[in-house]
Parts: C-alpha cells; structure tokens; sequence
C-alpha cells in the first residue's frame, strides 16, 4: 500500500492544478453546503477558469489529471486542449487514448482523427504544433503562440439542458486563433449513470488557427 501511495503522490505535482472561476467558483463553499441545488456551482452556467502548470507526460498522469477535473464541463474542455496538446508534443499513441477517453464518438469523429493524423503523423496540411496553445491564456499569434503559466483556459456555459439520460452543457471556449472570432462553440455531455463529463461535438478545435507572425518562435507547451 505503501508503495502505491508513494507512486500516485509522484504523479500529481507534475499535472498540479487550480481551478477558479470570477463567476461560480468564487462561492465554491455555499455551493457545497447547499446540497439542495439541483445543478451544482461547478456545473452552473458562467464564466470559468482551468489552470494547469504542466502537461501530463503519461497516459496515466492525464488519468490522474482526468479523476481530478474531468466530472465538470469546463474540466473535461479544458482535459481536450491538454490531450490535442499531448498529440503534439507526445504522439499520435499517446494522444489518441487521452482523446479516446474524454470523447464520444460524435466529439472525435473520423475527420478530426484524420486530420490530427495530416498535422503531427504525416506533417502535411499546414501542420500547427501550436493548435492547443491557441486556447490557452496568454497566446497569441504575434508571440508565438506562447501561452503564460500555469496554462489558463477560459470558457464561459451559456446553456445547460437536460435529456431523458443526460445533461448537455454549451461551452464558448476563448481562444486567439482567429482573426473574426474569440471563442469557440463546444458541447459538452454529462451522462446520468457517469460521474465524467464528455465532448459531444467539438467541430471547430479541428480547423487550423491561423499562422503565427513570421519571425517567432512557437516554444511547445512543457
């Protein structure tokens, strides 16, 4: 048992996390108390913030990520940036399963499995290593697409509907990869029989952002 603990606390420094929201976090304790709720505060509509200071360098250290933040909708949003980020830095194998495990088969269809496969396994199609730094706090084409740390990304719920076995929430991700739009429209699934939260659709995160100036340096998410 020893020996176990000893491997889960190695992991968890590298993937440390924060999680704040101006909006929903801010009252985190009230929520808790108030088990009455019928939609908790991590889960309401609203502005919200995942802060990481690393990625994960495994499988299983995204694993450990996911147990912490992936029951949330802005959680496993923000679990997508970071295993786009993975496939780039790490490969297509390590990659794929992290994206396996947070999608359905309507949020990684075949096209976006493809066109991953075009960017970092063929290196065709304009590859852009920098496709997840595009949703992180700080990035820009005019820097490189250097995120700050921790990396931040920001989205904002602006629906929540229920289904016979579900909850679907509406996540505007922010993002500075293109030069007519600032967010992102992704949906997220939450099934009632499933504590994690899913990408149910997530077309646009698999449209190129536009190119970095000319003359920097994109220096990969660490």
């Amino acid at each position: 048992m020893a020996s176990m603990i000893s491997k889960t606390l190695k992991l968890i420094p590298v993937a440390a996390l924060l999680l704040s929201s101006a909006v929903a976090f801010a009252g985190t304790g009230q929520a808790s108390a108030s088990a009455a709720t019928s939609v908790p505060a991590t889960q309401s509509k609203g502005l919200k913030t995942v802060s990481v200071e690393a990625l994960p360098k495994s499988v299983a250290e995204f694993k450990t990520l996911r147990e912490k933040i992936g029951k949330t909708p802005e959680g496993v949003v923000a679990l997508q940036v970071i295993a786009i980020g993975m496939y780039s830095e790490y490969g297509q194998s390590v990659g794929e399963e992290c994206l396996d495990m947070i999608n359905t088969v309507t949020g990684l269809t075949d096209h976006a499995r493809g066109r991953l496969r075009e960017w970092y396994v063929k290196g065709i199609n304009e590859p852009r290593p920098y496709q997840a730094a595009a949703y992180m706090k700080g990035a820009t084409p005019e820097n490189g697409y250097n995120p700050t740390k921790p990396y931040t990304m920001e989205m904002n719920i602006t629906e929540v509907r229920e289904t016979e076995d579900a909850t679907l929430y509406t996540v505007r991700l922010k993002y500075s990869g293109s030069q007519t739009s600032k967010d992102i429209r992704i949906t997220v699934k939450q099934p009632d029989d499933d504590p994690y939260c899913y990408i149910n659709a997530n077309p646009s995160m698999y449209m190129k952002v536009r190119a970095k100036k000319k003359g920097t340096t994109y220096n990969g998410l660490k």
